[in-house]
């Protein structure tokens, strides 16, 4: 019988080998696994503060859902003529979750700041009567040119993968990414009568302005960097508020000794330093402050539609020479010995029974999701 059971674990382990080979350039999920992946959760959980937590948090799904399915549409999206002529992919639901339409728009603008690969979730919404009417630009109406966007957007995250590519901190990540943003972006600006101002074109307060054009607003980069930290597997939430009296936008990230942190990646940009990455609240509050939230379910709005409680940062900035301790790669059970127990641990994991495996041990390139590219590697080691 044990023979068997070895033969078994082999042909499967050879099977899985031959089917999931790792290329370098390629994304680290699946295309249609990216909305998940690259999703912040920080409004999501703030929710449970909210009148009604479970009530949000199923309207927040509903939303995700349709969205998800707007990122895999290939039909071309019409008009709607109730919607002022508004191009128009579908309705979401509400009405039997006891929510008013003020709360649901101010869930709609919770979700959207927490999913920035939505570059369709627009800045406008339409609700009413128990209905969400999802709408988008009508230069997004094609799903040619929405295909074309989206290769734009892998493509961009494949290329950060180099960048990234061998380092093991949250703080060396975000670090890499910052920097990366920094020397291939600009700011975006128009000019009027011999003056300079920002250009506050919808698509330059999206991810698609810096990933299609290499340019945006503040929305942007904080955008394109929370894009680019969760899917690299560092928490990190788009925080909107006030830099130096002004509407601004920047970042608030979880780093290697579980503590947050602020990153302001359009400043550091425009002033060309790192005065503004990795700050305490101690430094950065100086300049900067966060919207407040609603005290009540009064329709509320600002100009970049932020709801949720900013999350509480460290007083002192983050300390470079901090060590994580160290995780032993491979070793599922956490006994200190990476052997075929671990193994036999993770194929145990990856079917669906995760019991008692340390998930930091098993995930190999440190993207925050254990899948079959950490198997295929978990395998090397064994072998090497």
């Amino acid at each position: 019988m044990k023979k068997r059971i070895i033969s078994l674990l082999m042909t499967f382990t050879l099977a899985l080998s031959l089917v999931f080979q790792v290329s370098a350039a390629e994304l680290l999920v699946p295309e249609s696994e990216l909305p998940a992946h690259c999703q912040a959760h920080f409004a999501y959980e703030d929710m449970q503060n909210s009148p009604d937590p479970e009530a949000w948090q199923t309207f927040y799904d509903r939303l995700f859902k349709a969205y998800s399915e707007l990122w895999t549409c290939t039909e071309d999206l019409k008009p709607y003529t109730f919607l002022n002529n508004d191009i128009f992919y579908k309705i979401v639901d509400y009405s039997d979750l006891n929510i008013s339409d003020q709360a649901a728009s101010q869930i709609y603008y919770m979700f959207r700041n927490d999913n920035p690969l939505f570059y369709y979730a627009r800045s406008l919404s339409w609700s009413g009567y128990g209905s969400f009417y999802i709408t988008v630009e009508e230069e997004y109406a094609d799903a040619s040119a929405r295909i074309q966007i989206q290769s734009q957007i892998i493509d961009y995250l494949i290329s950060m993968t180099d960048k990234v590519d061998g380092l093991t901190s949250e703080y060396q990540i975000a670090k890499a990414l910052h920097d990366e943003m920094i020397k291939s972006s600009e700011y975006a600006y128009v000019y009027k009568n011999g003056y300079r101002y920002a250009d506050t074109s919808e698509v330059y307060q999206t991810i698609v302005g810096i990933i299609r054009d290499n340019k945006g607003v503040c929305a942007a980069y904080a955008s394109t960097y929370e894009l680019l930290m969760n899917y690299f597997g560092v928490d990190c939430a788009y925080v909107t508020g006030l830099g130096n009296g002004g509407d601004h936008a920047w970042n608030v990230a979880k780093l290697d000794d579980e503590k947050l942190y602020a990153i302001d990646v359009t400043w550091d940009d425009t002033a060309v330093t790192t005065s503004y990455f990795a700050r305490g609240s101690a430094f950065f509050n100086k300049t900067h402050v966060p919207d407040e939230v609603p005290e009540s379910e009064e329709y509320y709005s600002n100009s970049l539609g932020f709801y949720f409680v900013t999350p509480q940062l460290s007083v002192e900035d983050y300390d470079p020479s901090y060590v994580k301790p160290e995780v032993i790669m491979g070793d599922a059970n956490s006994d200190g010995v990476v052997n075929m127990r671990d193994y036999v641990a993770m194929q145990r994991y990856l079917i669906g029974t995760p019991k008692g495996v340390n998930e930091k041990a098993l995930d190999f390139d440190h993207n925050g999701v254990v899948n079959m590219r950490d198997y295929v590697k978990f395998q090397r080691l064994l072998l090497s």
